[in-house]
């Protein structure tokens, strides 16, 4: 079915009807007028006519393959896979139809289907591009990346012009985090199509997660100027805008989102996360019109749209009804994604009986390093995001925020924290194995401040990646100077705040018992850790007590880290650095207390939580 020009299309169509004036019943004319007005697209017109192109000429294989092309596109799989295969039964080496088949079955999300007909269409014809670059699509889907990347490869080098096959790899790429990889192909394919909007978002998409925001707006701008109706491209910017701190900006973004696609309920999300709904707002009125039809929706929307609903609801003070959605969207989340609770408890476990002790050794490396990092640990929704944000106003410190350097490091280092051989293989490292996973980590956290274009003379940089509570051990053994300050909360404000959030990886978090006992789990080696290292070594950071004497608590933390007092650390929602985490909006604003004991559901659904924490009153918690 190639695509020519619509007025091309429409003299076709026109063509092809004035032939069948002379024979109606030609079955070949029929054919190709079925192609053409799938080509307009006419799709119900060339259903019509390629069932009369069947039924004159039944054993045309290519009248299968389109009348399987157009019911695809009508979203009619199962009359889509039964042509596809009438096609192939009558021609066995028809590769088109072959591929056709694989990506009717991809469309089912039956990707281990579609790999094995793209295979087959590739047996047919090693030099086919599209089931080459579809092979490695469906590989993708399934986890396989890098055969996906050399697939999508080859068929790029038989289409180096094909911008499906350029816009493909640089997607992958992307979601590796290759982000050099993927800018290279995404640049290709602009100066293919520079009009091109998705091109546009895809490329804005990288420069996002790369952190480097200029480009990332520019290009959303860009996509927005091109096709002012993508819902998409306006509420990417509106992301990007919202974690600059831009916020009057990035709600006018998402109102815009909202308008031209109402029945997407993750822009809802978005914005509801951001600005406290009234009543009134016409959003809202949308959303519960929504909520209506949300059986219409697909699962993730579903998700979305409960906890849209739950935050609106929570800010007009509909706290009972906002925790029946919260409970809604965080059971059909736990239905769709896996999670080991025994496994991740028990790497856990693991971890405190490794380290009876922690020691090291005089001449670490790291001890001298010009940079100090900073580790802020906790649970989520501790107030870790406001400590960081303290300190990165202070002129010495760098916030690098929730970053991956540990885990690239211990990558690096051939260690899997998730292995069971993992943390006791540590008892066989020697000092020069701390000492280069030590450099390598540094080196890594010092670059995140050196591309930042910072001009100011850093000294400290914060890591925030709240997880590594779990390798504090290995961090302490092998960067002696580390600071460590872990974020403590309420437990129970702690965990609903948890569950009140659409977190997309936290997966102890969407069901009310196992997320107390992840708690439960995660305060156990905190302890374990005070228990075993020097005095002083981790410093605790309550959240109420932030609330409560905000300059107290910055001093002490300032103390700890070994830096001079300074002013700015107080005014720190007025300091200018991006924030990507699920309290990017609060720390915008001037220390308030309204999450300080906030609102619990009756106990008899709370108990599953409590149980989970194994919570006493009179326990002390602080």
């Amino acid at each position: 079915m190639a695509l020519g020009c619509q007025q091309s299309r429409t003299e076709a169509v026109e063509l092809y009807k004035s032939m069948l004036r002379r024979n109606p019943s030609d079955p070949e004319t029929l054919r190709l007028l079925g192609v053409a007005y799938a080509q307009i697209p006419n799709l119900n017109s060339a259903l019509r006519v390629l069932k009369m192109a069947l039924h004159y000429g039944p054993d045309m294989p290519e009248t299968s393959n389109n009348l399987g092309r157009v019911f695809q596109e009508l979203r009619q799989y199962d009359d889509a896979i039964s042509s596809y295969e009438r096609a192939i039964e009558q021609r066995p080496g028809y590769f088109l139809a072959v591929n056709n088949l694989g990506t009717a079955f991809a469309a089912l999300g039956r990707h281990e289907d579609a790999i094995d007909q793209y295979r087959r269409a590739i047996e047919l014809n090693p030099d086919y591009p599209e089931a080459l670059g579809n092979l490695g699509v469906s590989l993708y889907v399934l986890g396989k990346n890098h055969e996906a990347i050399e697939y999508l490869a080859a068929s790029l080098d038989l289409q180096p012009h094909s911008i499906e096959a350029l816009s493909n790899l640089a997607q992958i790429h992307a979601h590796l985090d290759h982000h050099d990889d993927a800018l290279k192909y995404f640049g290709i394919a602009l100066g293919l199509a520079p009009y091109d909007a998705s091109l546009h978002i895809g490329i804005a998409g990288v420069f996002h997660k790369a952190e480097k925001y200029s480009d990332a707006d520019r290009h959303f701008r860009s996509a927005i100027d091109i096709d002012p109706d993508c819902a998409e491209a306006h509420a990417a910017l509106g992301s990007v805008l919202e974690e600059l701190g831009r916020l009057s900006e990035a709600a006018v973004c998402y109102r815009k989102a909202i308008t031209l696609s109402p029945r997407h309920p993750a822009y809802y999300l978005n914005f509801s996360r951001m600005i406290e709904l009234r009543l009134d707002d016409s959003l809202v009125s949308s959303m519960f019109e929504l909520e209506n039809e949300i059986d219409t929706l697909d699962k993730s929307a579903q998700i979305d749209l409960h906890f849209a609903l739950g935050a609106t609801l929570e800010s007009i003070g509909e706290h009972e009804r906002a925790f029946t959605h919260w409970i809604a969207g965080n059971a059909l989340r736990r239905r769709s994604d896996t999670y080991d609770e025994n496994g991740s408890r028990s790497s856990i476990d693991r971890i405190r009986q490794a380290f009876p002790t922690v020691s090291h050794k005089s001449d670490a490396f790291a001890q001298d390093h010009a940079i100090r990092p900073i580790f802020i640990v906790g649970m989520p929704r501790s107030g870790s995001t406001l400590v960081e944000q303290m300190l990165a106003s202070h002129p010495k410190v760098y916030g690098a925020g929730e970053v991956s350097d540990v885990r690239d490091a211990m990558k690096y280092a051939n260690i899997n924290s998730r292995s069971a051989a993992y943390p006791i293989l540590l008892g066989s490292w020697t000092n020069q194995d701390f000492n280069e996973f030590a450099q390598n980590y540094l080196n890594r956290l010092a670059a995140r401040s050196a591309n930042s274009g910072e001009q100011r003379l850093i000294s400290h940089i914060t890591d925030k990646m709240l997880g590594n509570f779990q390798h504090i051990g290995l961090l302490h053994r092998a960067i002696p100077n580390a600071v460590f300050i872990h974020t403590k909360r309420d437990p129970i404000d702690t965990c609903i705040s948890c569950f009140s959030l659409c977190f997309r990886q936290v997966e102890y978090a969407y069901d009310l018992g196992e997320l107390g006992r992840y708690y439960a789990s995660y305060n156990r080696l905190m302890q374990h850790w005070h228990s075993i290292l020097p005095t002083n070594t981790i410093l605790d950071v309550r959240y109420e007590d932030t609330v409560d004497d905000i300059e107290a608590q910055a001093r002490r933390i300032l103390h700890h880290c070994g830096l001079a007092w300074d002013d700015t650390c107080l005014q720190f929602y007025r300091t200018d650095r991006p924030v990507r985490t699920a309290s990017l909006v609060q720390v915008r604003r001037p220390i308030y207390d309204t999450s300080v004991g906030r609102w619990r559901p009756a106990q008899e659904i709370l108990q599953p939580l409590l149980d989970g924490l194994a919570y006493h009153p009179e326990e002390n918690w602080r």
